[in-house]
């Protein structure tokens, strides 16, 4: 049994899930659902609190922003590489400019934020340019099974996607992406009437609301 503080780690997981939001603003994605403790990530929670307490960081937002900016935000840092030392030798190559340039970025995402919210779109049934394109890659190398088990990052099948048409796995990735929203939607609503056939806000948030559910299509 591991021993672990909540207080620190949910200090940890906001510090993490918004940096994790901003690498998906820059990939021009807004309302992406924040990830909650995982007691297979204990372990690794503490092995970061410990690093950071050690090294007397105290603003732990800016440690995991300087680890996203070190990789140009190309890859979200899974917990078990976040206690390394060439995390943390990363994180003070590049701390002075992340400083410089954290207050910029952070206004720009609150009003592209804003901007977003306005227009409505929703991950759950709109379509995204840059994840079509992701798709399309993953397909070309023969890792569509990759894809569709990066569901949080890729979406899941889409019955409007032309990347989708065309991938061979596409009847699995459907089932598996129309399970899962039953699952954190607690109804038994089909996620693809929602993304084959429904496309404005109103009549999305009809179809939840007539299940009794109070999901929102938008964290």
């Amino acid at each position: 049994m591991i021993d672990i503080d909540f207080n620190k780690v949910n200090k940890l997981l906001k510090a993490y899930n918004e940096v994790r939001q901003m690498h998906y603003w820059k990939k021009g994605m807004y309302y992406i659902s924040p990830i909650g403790s995982d007691p297979d990530e204990f372990d690794s929670y503490n092995k970061i609190i410990k690093l950071l307490e050690d090294n007397k960081i105290e603003d732990w937002f800016l440690y995991f922003y300087c680890l996203s900016h070190a990789c140009r935000w190309s890859f979200l840092w899974k917990f078990t590489s976040c206690y390394s030392p060439k995390a943390l030798d990363m994180y003070h190559v590049v701390k002075s400019t992340c400083i410089a340039e954290i207050d910029k970025t952070k206004a720009k995402f609150l009003r592209d934020k804003k901007k977003e919210s306005e227009e409505k779109k929703s991950r759950w049934f709109s379509l995204y340019e840059h994840i079509e394109d992701k798709k399309r890659r993953y397909i070309n190398r023969g890792s569509e099974v990759i894809c569709m088990n990066n569901m949080d990052q890729n979406l899941g099948y889409h019955p409007l996607s032309e990347a989708c048409s065309e991938c061979k796995v596409k009847a699995e990735c459907a089932k598996k992406i129309q399970d899962y929203f039953k699952f954190i939607s607690k109804t038994e609503l089909d996620i693809l009437q929602i993304r084959g056939k429904i496309t404005s806000v109103e009549e999305a948030e009809g179809v939840i609301e007539s299940e009794g559910s109070k999901f929102d299509f938008y964290i």
